[in-house]
């Protein structure tokens, strides 16, 4: 036998609540945050609503175990957490906004999205060869009503004489999108690609998943432990996190129910700068209920120190989570703002074409956590109220250099089409040899396109239209 050091490189479970509330939180419309916070102050005792009560008095109520009782702040990480939260950041403005006396919300309302329309919307913003955008279309139309792949690889290659390879290859560009799990083929694959997702780096979880699905539906922790040489805690651990992934990724888009909209930023011009202001007034205040950490302080029950303490970590987390949702917000807003300043100041024909990597590469995140963000999130702005997706926009270059969206194509073609003459309109052919004129190089085919997007009828049908208004005159 000998004895000898050597080092290890293994990946170890860390504590993921936090990172998983976060990217929860992320998603939710308004209506759905208040729901939420709502829904914890009823399951979590150690959580109130805070009624007209200055920051400074929370702040002292938080402090109070740090600075008067000498016990060390590893046991006091919760209210660690809270006190950050309740800091401010100048940059930041949070509740601090007062809609105008003009403004009445409840008038905005919305038909929630479809998933597919979530996945369409995500796939223009791809740079994608039109071949493999047509397979993602036809992938994202063999999606059942929960996110799931219901198609054939093989069959759909077949039909469209090409090879499965191909089909698999765009199928896994598909699961990449926002909702996490989407187009996957069964529960497995599902929670494998929210797992590689969220954890790229817990080769165990990914294991378990992939070979030791079945046990793990079980419970069987022991063999688990055993097979990756981990400990049964850790198994069981992860047992909760995969509890906690979604197992039906589209079903939070089939409720087809119309929503008031309440718009998450304000956007507002002052002098010649654009302020971006975080519209949260209208949800709870909350905070953590002094009397339970005073129980906690003195109870000499392990349960109830226990059971508060987890608690307690709960609400910490949830006030964190609020508070990361803001500054990402805030963050990712301010970056929409800066690029597309332009329509900001003159309007539609000054939008500029914007890719969700575009904003993801300069705040540094992923594309799919953008897509997150900017879903079911309204600002309300000088122009009006948009849905933050509406500023993301495919386009093209001009002759010259410039890019051009295809917003500001499309009010082309609009403007040509209300200017053209009623007797002779202008077909899509003529209308694309006059963008030619103007630098742009467009496609009969995608003039056509983009008319029936607007629901403009052919000039075949424009003339025989204005001739039957003629004749009733």
């Amino acid at each position: 036998m000998q004895q000898n050091l050597k080092q290890i490189q293994e990946t170890r479970l860390i504590i993921t609540q936090k990172l998983q509330q976060a990217i929860d939180l992320l998603q939710l419309s308004n209506l759905e945050l208040v729901q939420k916070i709502e829904q914890e102050m009823v399951t979590n005792p150690v959580l109130e609503e805070v009624i007209d009560i200055p920051k400074s008095i929370s702040l002292e109520m938080a402090e109070e175990k740090i600075d008067g009782t000498g016990e060390s702040k590893k046991d006091d990480d919760a209210l660690l957490v809270w006190k950050d939260h309740l800091e401010d950041d100048n940059n930041y403005k949070f509740n601090n906004y007062e809609p105008q006396e003009n403004v009445n919300y409840e008038d905005f309302t919305t038909r929630k999205q479809s998933l597919n329309d979530h996945l369409l919307w995500q796939l223009s913003m791809t740079k994608l060869p039109y071949h493999e955008i047509k397979i993602a279309e036809l992938i994202i139309g063999n999606l059942n009503q929960n996110g799931y792949f219901v198609g054939e690889v093989d069959k759909m290659a077949q039909s469209l004489n090409i090879s499965s390879g191909e089909v698999e290859k765009v199928l896994k560009l598909v699961q990449k999108f926002d909702p996490i799990g989407v187009a996957a083929r069964d529960l497995k694959e599902c929670l494998l690609i929210q797992a590689k997702e969220m954890y790229p780096m817990d080769r165990n979880l990914h294991r378990i998943i992939e070979n030791h699905f079945e046990e793990l539906g079980e419970k069987n922790f022991a063999n688990i432990s055993k097979i990756l040489g981990i400990s049964i805690i850790d198994a069981q651990k992860y047992f909760e996190i995969i509890k906690s992934l979604e197992p039906k990724p589209g079903r939070q888009y089939s409720s087809d129910t119309v929503k008031y909209i309440i718009p998450d930023i304000i956007i507002e011009k002052e002098d010649d700068k654009f302020i971006v202001i975080i519209n949260d007034d209208y949800l709870p205040q909350i905070r953590i209920n002094q009397y339970y950490k005073k129980i906690l302080q003195k109870s000499s029950s392990g349960d109830v120190k226990k059971y508060l303490k987890e608690k307690m970590d709960s609400a910490a987390w949830l006030l964190n989570s609020i508070s990361q949702r803001k500054n990402t917000m805030y963050k990712v807003v301010t970056q929409i703002v800066e690029w597309q300043k332009d329509f900001f100041d003159k309007g539609i024909l000054f939008l500029k074409p914007l890719a969700l990597k575009d904003i993801a590469s300069v705040v540094e995140m992923n594309e799919s956590t953008i897509s997150r963000i900017t879903t079911n999130k309204y600002a309300q702005t000088p122009m009006g109220i948009f849905e933050l997706k509406y500023f993301f926009i495919r386009g093209m270059q001009n002759d010259y250099g410039e890019d051009i969206s295809t917003a500001r194509i499309k009010e082309k073609i609009k403007t040509i089409i209300e200017n053209e003459d009623g007797k002779k309109p202008a077909s899509d052919n003529k209308i694309a040899e006059m963008m030619k004129i103007e630098g742009l190089n467009i496609a009969r085919r995608t003039i056509a396109k983009y008319r029936e997007e607007m629901n403009i009828h052919s000039s075949a049908k424009r003339k025989k239209l204005k001739r039957n208004e003629l004749t009733k005159v």
